[in-house]
């Protein structure tokens, strides 16, 4: 498998109308969330982010903050998770290692990182991107194929209880082989 990116475009040539999430407020089927992806990524672009770019999300769960994930995974970009408990040192550890070139931010999140590191251009989580064009959305897809499954794709803190968090290196292929291993499994 490739990677998350590349089996949603499989899933939306397949199926589109399936349903693919649900949460309190609403839901969206594989071509809602795949179109609101490629919204984020697309808005990521146009922030200056480049494939091999890292990008940090301080970001509660929701959908677009799944969305903005896959944004960056669209690009070729590497995705910093950083767990939104983070405060003082253990968040300033985990933004000082990735070194990213942009923050995707919750605005709740905004006064913990007062002072903690450098400024760094912020997009808001919670801002909905715009749609995008057909031609857009494909000219994404290409350049998405370009991207190797081993390439760098996320970067994964540890808990930190004995030492500091590591980042933990994942390739762009590996949610999806692991979803895939934890299906075959179930």
């Amino acid at each position: 498998r490739r990677g998350p990116v590349a089996e949603l475009i499989e899933a939306e040539r397949l199926r589109p109308d399936a349903l693919l999430l649900r949460w309190a407020e609403g839901e969206w089927t594989v071509a809602e969330f795949a179109a609101a992806a490629r919204a984020c990524a697309t808005e990521l672009q146009s922030a200056g982010v480049r494939r091999g770019d890292r990008v940090a999300i301080v970001s509660g769960n929701s959908e677009w903050r799944l969305a903005w994930q896959f944004g960056v995974h669209w690009l070729g970009a590497v995705e910093v998770s950083i767990n939104s408990e983070l405060r003082g040192t253990m968040l300033q550890h985990c933004l000082e290692d990735s070194d990213p070139s942009l923050l995707v931010l919750e605005a709740e999140f905004d006064e913990h990182l007062a002072g903690l590191i450098r400024e760094v251009p912020r997009l808001r989580a919670e801002d909905v991107p715009q749609p995008i064009a057909a031609e857009a959305a494909a000219a994404l897809d290409e350049a998405y194929a370009m991207v190797p499954a081993a390439e760098l794709g996320t970067i994964l803190y540890t808990s930190g209880t004995t030492g500091p968090s590591k980042g933990v290196m994942l390739p762009q292929a590996y949610f999806a082989n692991l979803g895939s291993v934890f299906g075959a499994v179930l």
